[in-house]
């Protein structure tokens, strides 16, 4: 078995200074020797063995250390500041099923000699048509990650900081689920054919203030998870009110597309359950009824006690979207408490709603509710084990429909508009958010979505990524 080693020339713009890049090819054997100054590839155990005996391996990369000393060829000076950017990779080829594969972790190693020249890291996996890219900016002005197309998908791992010294990043993925929620279910029918590692790094030649780049990759692991199962997708839709309640018909077409959106996504009437007040509810328009139970509480309950919890597993993704009037601050039990109404005058309180989640095995979670003041379920619902928690307002504001929409309301349209377009749940989120800024920020009407995934019980307002906020990571890479 051998690795390639790439290496190109091309001339790049980069903001109105040309980049002459440069790319090398040669072959490195199984024990790191290369004909010029290129990083070795190390082998603990075999990777190829590695997958057909599934007892563990690692690869250790020695160093991939670029400085310009004027002996490369097709190098030209002619642009002034004279730069050089240089772009080193390994490559590893594999044949592995994706089903078979689980967490894969590495470490970034970052030397005193790349403080200055360091634009980017990469790790990619790359598939038959598709790559998924662990992406490591230095900064968002010097290396934005780039945007997802239809094959190549991209996740923020960690920023790579100019620190004094060595800097040591770890990184820990479950690899089958980011290719999943990336890029579909799909892609379990599809094998890893292989692995690049990238660093890039640039310098001026007529200053010399920038030299080069020094990454080490120590230890890239893949851990196989062998047998595996396809993950399967579950959700619970609630909607509430009662036939005949104010603004009924939004609550109405809000769940309507939200059955539809998913509907888009892969869902069917067996991995949906519709909870409604109104027996006849046709929630995709082919004339037939949709609903599986009558909104009443102990339904509500047994939606997710009962069908939700029988059906998902702990690799699943599941989604419970209620969609109703809200209120809140209810003294109960020593602590007030928010809910939203149902028939017959009934509410489901926050409590009531995280006791019942938290009787289901799942592998993400996703809890969004359009409700007035349905940020008060936040920190009741919210836990740390893979789960998001979005409300379409915070504790003590109302929600309005949408003003281009006719009768939906503001952030579900924006929401499941963006899911429809095969947004993760933190875009839409995103999308959600910038809609009811975009219609209701400056009005007496403002209110602010918000959203929780890393279980700290406290719901953050914005565009994720939020400043220096942890939440939205999970919902970021999360798809339904």
């Amino acid at each position: 078995m051998h690795i390639t080693f790439y290496r190109k020339t091309a001339t790049l713009s980069l903001l109105a200074t040309l980049l002459l890049s440069l790319c090398f090819f040669t072959t490195v054997n199984a024990t790191g020797q290369n004909a010029v100054q290129n990083p070795g590839f190390e082998y603990a155990t075999d990777w190829e063995t590695f997958y057909s005996s599934f007892q563990g391996s690692y690869a250790q990369v020695q160093d991939s250390t670029y400085k310009y000393n004027g002996t490369y060829s097709g190098l030209t000076q002619t642009t002034n500041p004279k730069q050089e950017f240089c772009s080193a990779s390994l490559y590893q080829s594999l044949e592995v099923p994706v089903l078979n594969v689980s967490t894969f972790s590495y470490w970034i190693r970052k030397g005193e000699s790349a403080l200055n020249g360091y634009y980017s890291a990469e790790v990619q996996i790359q598939l038959s048509g598709y790559t998924l890219h662990y992406y490591h900016p230095i900064n968002s002005q010097e290396a934005p990650m780039p945007q997802d197309t239809d094959t190549h998908k991209y996740i923020n791992a960690g920023s790579l900081v100019k620190p004094s010294g060595v800097f040591i990043l770890g990184v820990s993925r479950d690899l089958y689920v980011d290719l999943t929620n990336k890029f579909g279910y799909f892609i379990a029918d599809h094998n890893i054919t292989g692995i690049k590692l990238l660093s890039r790094g640039s310098k001026n030649l007529q200053s010399g203030e920038k030299f080069g780049q020094r990454i080490n990759w120590d230890h890239v692991y893949m851990q196989p998870y062998h047998p595996r199962t396809q993950i399967n997708k579950w959700a619970v839709l609630i909607c509430g009110g009662w036939p005949g309640a104010p603004l009924q018909q939004g609550i109405v077409n809000a769940i309507n597309m939200a059955y539809t959106t998913l509907q888009g996504l892969g869902y069917d009437n067996e991995t949906i359950y519709l909870v409604s007040p109104m027996p006849n509810h046709d929630a995709d328009g082919d004339n037939i009824s949709d609903v599986d139970a009558y909104s009443h509480p102990a339904n509500i309950s047994s939606s997710i006690t009962s069908w939700l919890k029988g059906h998902s597993d702990p690799n699943d993704i599941c989604f419970i979207y209620a969609m109703s009037h809200g209120g809140g601050q209810e003294w109960i039990d020593m602590e007030f408490h928010w809910y939203f109404v149902v028939v017959e005058g009934s509410k489901i309180y926050d409590y009531q709603m995280a006791g019942w989640i938290n009787q289901v095995a799942y592998g993400t979670l996703t809890f969004a509710i359009e409700a007035c003041y349905s940020g008060g379920f936040i920190e009741d619902v919210s836990d740390p084990d893979n789960r998001i928690v979005i409300t379409s307002t915070t504790d003590d504001k109302g929600c309005m429909n949408d003003k281009e929409e006719d009768m939906i309301p503001c952030f579900s349209y924006g929401f499941f508009h963006n899911l429809s377009e095969g947004g993760s749940v933190g875009d839409a989120f995103n999308a959600g958010w910038l809609r009811v800024q975009a219609q209701w920020g400056n009005t007496t009407n403002q209110y602010d979505p918000w959203l929780d995934d890393n279980g700290d019980g406290v719901g953050h307002k914005g565009v994720i990524p939020f400043p220096h906020e942890p939440d939205g990571e999970l919902a970021i890479i999360t798809w339904l």
